[in-house]
């Protein structure tokens, strides 16, 4: 608290900050006291700073939450008139924030799921296509097939032609050679 107090660079920032540390009803008096001296010096508190100071901290928004009940009832039990309306004023546009900030992330999700419904269609139109291709392609694959055992069945039938053909031919010659032999030798 006494380097707050000495800090001539008192912020809201290193305000915001330190309130944990003073929120027992011992220690709440020194932290307002702060508050009224950074009022004392500053006209008002900066917009931008708390809204950095928000989106920036890790775990800004979660902090803030816990937070503004602290500094509503700081506010409550504020004793001096304008530091207790310039508090409100801090309160209020913290608030703000956080509704900005719940807004956007309702945004935000709507944005990511959108994209994601749409990338997830596009896969889903991707793979329609793939498969269609590869159903056609299956199709194709099974004509020929059916068309290859068709030659094949053909060429078996042939085969067996042939087959039989040489199996007559070798008796008609087995039948008739000794005859032509004979004729020949006269």
């Amino acid at each position: 608290m006494e380097t707050l107090q000495k800090d001539e660079t008192l912020t809201i920032s290193g305000l915001l900050d330190c309130l944990p540390r003073y929120t027992d009803e011992t220690n709440l008096p020194d932290w307002c006291q702060m508050l009224c001296k950074y009022y004392e010096r500053n006209e008002r508190h900066s917009y931008s700073e708390i809204t950095a100071y928000i989106f920036q901290k890790d775990g800004g928004i979660e902090y803030v939450r816990e937070i503004v009940p602290v500094l509503q009832k700081i506010h409550e039990n504020m004793a001096d008139e304008v530091v207790r309306k310039k508090m409100g004023k801090m309160i209020d546009h913290i608030n703000l924030e956080l509704v900005r900030y719940d807004e956007l992330m309702v945004l935000v999700r709507k944005n990511v799921e959108q994209r994601y419904t749409e990338m997830m269609n596009e896969s889903i139109t991707r793979f329609q296509q793939t498969n269609e291709q590869i159903e056609s392609k299956l199709k194709e694959t099974e004509k020929l097939v059916e068309a290859q055992k068709e030659e094949t069945e053909k060429i078996k039938k042939r085969t067996d032609e042939i087959r039989k053909s040489t199996e007559e031919i070798k008796k008609l010659q087995k039948r008739y050679q000794p005859r032509l032999w004979k004729r020949r030798i006269k």
